[in-house]
């Protein structure tokens, strides 16, 4: 059996590659090395991941995921980071969804959304028209989700083109290097990984000096080199996990923080001056603002409500987001 993957570069070229079953490290690093010359001056990711092609016991791990199909993103490794193109991708799926969804089968009904009766399409568990679907695709980050059940709904079951799914599915790819901490979008649309995990970075496309974690402009008087994941000037990350206090409105004699990131997506929420429950807008997750266990966990280890303390402020730092390096 052979695995048939992708190798795409910073300026989206895609290279095909052919692997045996069961291959080695050695048999993986020739390969590369037949397609890409000197594979030194570069790194390669995978689901996020960077592949350990260092560490033979680590690697023999992550080559289960290497599956027909898998993508590879081929990054240069520089001391300011590689850098990865992603403007592209996401004006390719703007520019061509509406001619996508004239392929998609469509049949006479009421649109879930705006209620008109015209011609629909299925989607899990409802139906909606071709406007609709538009406005809540974008809405929804270009995720394709159920509305009623919130159900992930995979491309291949939804898109007819295999090229647009392909799209999709490299802008996916993309969208999960940037949930690490060392990954950012510099305003040109070149995504950066810093390796110093210091601040003051410069793109290596547009040469704009800029804070890494805030993507703020590089300001001398107002920004700080010293330390690690942030510049001390209103910086992203360090807007996440720290907070003020604020009274609870059902009991002031309870205070709880103003904003907290989701334990499970990381998502940034703030109080919504009810309850010290909250629900992530975006995965949906039930967490308390004070311990951060999902709701139910902690009325039963505390045997707490939404209006009592549970237990002392749970702190987050900056170890909850994940690095490529990790």
């Amino acid at each position: 059996m052979v695995i048939s993957i992708s190798l795409q570069n910073n300026v989206g070229k895609v290279t095909s590659a052919m692997l045996p079953d069961s291959f080695k490290m050695d048999e993986f690093t020739k390969m590369l090395s037949e397609k890409l010359g000197d594979i030194e001056g570069h790194r390669f990711v995978m689901d996020g991941k960077q592949l350990r092609l260092n560490d033979k016991q680590t690697f023999n791990q992550q080559k289960e995921q290497i599956t027909n199909g898998k993508v590879i993103f081929v990054l240069d490794r520089l001391p300011g980071g590689g850098y990865l193109e992603m403007s592209l991708l996401i004006d390719i799926v703007l520019v061509e969804l509406e001619n996508e969804l004239g392929k998609v089968k469509k049949q006479e009904h009421q649109c879930a959304v705006c209620m008109d009766s015209k011609q629909c399409m299925k989607l899990c568990c409802s139906k909606i028209c071709q406007e609709c679907f538009i406005r809540y695709f974008k809405t929804s980050n270009l995720i394709l989700k159920c509305m009623v059940c919130q159900t992930r709904i995979t491309y291949e079951n939804f898109f007819v083109s295999k090229e647009f799914i392909k799209t999709l599915i490299s802008l996916d790819e993309i969208k999960t290097l940037m949930k690490n901490i060392d990954c950012q979008i510099c305003h040109c649309g070149t995504l950066v990984v810093n390796e110093k995990l210091y601040p003051k970075q410069t793109c290596l496309r547009c040469k704009r000096c800029f804070c890494f974690f805030c993507n703020k402009n590089w300001n001398d008087e107002q920004m700080l080199n010293v330390s690690k994941f942030t510049c001390h000037s209103n910086c992203d990350y360090e807007t996440r996990i720290t907070y003020e206090l604020v009274l609870l409105q059902y009991n002031n004699a309870v205070q709880v923080p103003s904003r907290r990131c989701c334990p499970q997506c990381l998502n940034l929420g703030a109080y919504d001056e009810k309850c010290k429950y909250h629900c992530c807008t975006i995965c949906k997750h039930v967490f308390c603002f004070i311990c951060l266990e999902p709701e139910e966990e902690c009325k039963r280890k505390y045997n707490s409500s939404y209006r009592l303390k549970c237990t002392d402020m749970k702190e987050q730092d900056y170890s909850i987001f994940p690095k490529i390096n990790d």
